[in-house]
C-alpha cells in the first residue's frame, strides 16, 4: 500500500521507486529510534578506573619533599652543631688581601673602605658570639622549677 499523494502516475517504474524510497526512509528512521532507546541517559553509578583512584605523586610534589628534607637536615646538623659547642654559623672569615684573581671589571674608589668596615663588622660579631657562647646562663634550672612550684 502507497501511502503517497492520490493521484495516479503516469508510469508505474516511478510508482516503484517512490515506493522503495519511502520503505528505506521508514527503515532509517526505526534505526534511529532504536539507537536513541540505548542511548538513554540513567541514573546508575558511573564506572571508577583504578588509575584515576590512585593518585601517583607528581614531579613537582617529590621536589617538594626532598627539598624539605634537605632543608630540615640541615636544621638538624646546625642544632647539633650548637648542643656540642662547636657553633658552625660563627667562623672566622677568611678575607683575600692578594690581588684580584676572578672578578673583571673596574671597582669602585670606595671599595676597600666597604671592605674594612665589613672586616671590622665580622670582627666585631665575631668578638660578641665568643662573648655570648662563654658566658653561662643566667637563670639556673632549678631556681626557675622553685619559682614555678610557689
Amino acid at each position: 500500500k502507497m501511502l503517497g499523494p492520490h493521484y495516479v502516475e503516469n508510469s508505474i517504474d516511478v510508482a516503484l521507486h517512490r515506493e522503495r524510497c519511502f520503505r528505506r526512509h521508514k527503515d532509517k528512521l526505526s534505526s534511529i529510534f532504536a539507537s536513541q532507546e540505548k542511548a538513554r541517559v540513567t541514573n546508575d553509578k558511573p564506572q571508577t578506573y583504578r588509575h584515576l583512584k590512585e593518585k601517583p605523586v607528581g614531579f613537582f610534589e617529590s621536589e617538594k619533599q626532598f627539598t624539605i628534607r634537605r632543608d630540615n637536615q640541615l636544621l638538624l646538623d646546625r642544632l647539633v652543631d650548637i648542643s656540642k659547642g662547636r657553633w658552625s654559623s660563627v667562623k672566622t672569615t677568611k678575607t683575600n688581601t692578594g690581588r684580584r684573581s676572578n672578578s673583571t671589571g673596574p671597582r669602585s674608589l670606595n671599595f676597600y673602605n666597604r671592605k674594612k668596615e665589613a672586616e671590622r663588622i665580622a670582627a666585631e660579631n665575631e668578638a660578641f658570639a665568643k662573648r655570648l657562647v662563654s658566658k653561662g646562663p643566667s637563670i639556673s634550672n632549678r631556681r626557675f622549677q622553685d619559682e614555678f612550684v610557689k
